[in-house]
């Protein structure tokens, strides 16, 4: 194949991909699902159609399916890093296990050194962790790769994560810098979704140092550029964060509103992990306005849905809320049982702040029930998390 036509072959390959990544963001799942495959058949090592074609299977609710179907592909093309990837990529996506995550993306990694996607994937779980020191140069070096190659998708993305790990580390000023860099990024090579997250980011940017006026202006911004480019996904995701700054000014009727608009439209769309975010909103929302019992009952809703598709952090979550509530409700027993329940998801998840969540709950009801020793063991402990979290060590 000479230069000009393997150069026009990468161009088909990349406006497939775009397409099909154009009709995910629809809510045509499986439309996008099935060009993905193929794409993986015409260009078995573009990764990243590996990896789309694995969200748009977690969209539908189809990834059971597909993850059987990459075990079948694992061991038929077993010098492949693509299926090795994408099982990954899902592993994380569904909070399962960090070991076994680790595995499948080094696996791919193992097959192909320039594997990208799953480097980077490898780099998000120490985020997961709550450990963004480790992820930080990680990131840096991606992105570096990416901007030599001239791959602007990988470096944006890499980017993105830049921003995320400086959220994660409470350095809201160097966030603030890198996600307008992100938006520019993604409207060069076309991503105006990509942009419009890019918004959403600035805006929770915002609501984190308790700006809500003007992190509603980003969320509407970022409503807008999805809504232009029929990114229902997007326009959901967008709809639960304006509900959050919604909820911090105490305008609990708005943020209901929205997020009844976002259930509608996550359930038509059948996005089965979007579902369980809304639902844990609509309690917090609930919990908010003291409507114990319907908090109570989205929690479980969240907990049930949760578990069906293997959602260990977001179990772990929703499991801790129940656990809130019944010591507010002075329901003891019941506090302690799911508390220990919140502790067993939260190891297997390995998420420090989360941990941070549970040992913080520890504490509160170890003082409900009249123990003040171990409050203040959890407390401390809870404490020397966030400080490693945030890089200042552990010496509390």
């Amino acid at each position: 194949m000479s230069e000009r036509e393997q150069e026009s072959t990468e161009t088909d390959v990349l406006q497939a991909f775009r397409r099909a990544v154009d009709a995910m963001n629809v809510g045509r799942h499986e439309e996008a699902r099935r060009a993905l495959r193929d794409l993986t058949e015409e260009a078995p090592g573009f990764t990243w159609a590996w990896q789309e074609m694995t969200q748009a299977a977690l969209r539908s609710g189809s990834h059971r399916e597909l993850e059987e179907e990459l075990r079948r592909q694992g061991k038929q093309r077993p010098n492949e890093p693509g299926p090795r990837h994408a099982l990954g990529y899902l592993s994380r996506r569904l909070g399962r296990p960090v070991a076994k995550t680790r595995r499948y993306l080094q696996s791919a990694l193992e097959r192909d050194a320039a594997c990208w996607p799953a480097a980077m994937e490898l780099a998000a779980l120490d985020i997961d962790m709550g450990r963004p020191e480790r992820a930080e140069p990680k990131f840096r070096s991606l992105q570096e790769t990416f901007s030599r190659l001239g791959d602007l998708w990988g470096e944006a993305t890499a980017l993105n994560y830049q921003g995320h790990v400086a959220r994660a580390r409470f350095d809201y000023a160097a966030a603030l810098t890198i996600y307008p860099r992100v938006m520019k990024l993604k409207m060069a090579v076309g991503d105006l979704a990509g942009a419009a997250g890019a918004l959403s980011n600035l805006g929770l940017l915002a609501l984190e140092v308790g700006e809500h006026r003007e992190s509603l202006k980003y969320f509407r911004d970022s409503l807008e550029l999805q809504e232009r480019v029929g990114d229902r996904v997007g326009s959901a995701h967008v709809m639960i964060l304006m509900a959050a700054a919604h909820e911090d000014r105490g305008r609990l009727e708005d943020a209901r509103s929205l997020l009844r608009v976002a259930q509608r439209v996550v359930r038509q769309l059948g996005h089965e992990r979007l579902l369980v975010y809304v639902l844990v909103n609509q309690a917090h929302v609930a919990l908010r306005g003291r409507r114990f019992s319907r908090a109570e009952a989205l929690l479980k809703e969240a907990l049930g849905e949760a578990e069906r598709i293997g959602m260990a952090r977001e179990q772990a979550g929703a499991q801790l809320y129940l656990s809130s509530l019944a010591r507010e409700r002075g329901r003891l027993e019941e506090a302690e049982a799911g508390l220990a329940r919140a502790k067993s998801l939260s190891r297997r998840s390995r998420d420090r702040l989360h941990r941070v969540a549970v040992a913080t709950e520890e504490a509160a009801l170890a003082l409900r029930r009249g123990e003040p020793a171990r409050a203040l063991r959890a407390a401390r402990f809870a404490m020397r998390l966030h400080a490693q979290h945030r890089g200042l060590g552990g010496g509390l």
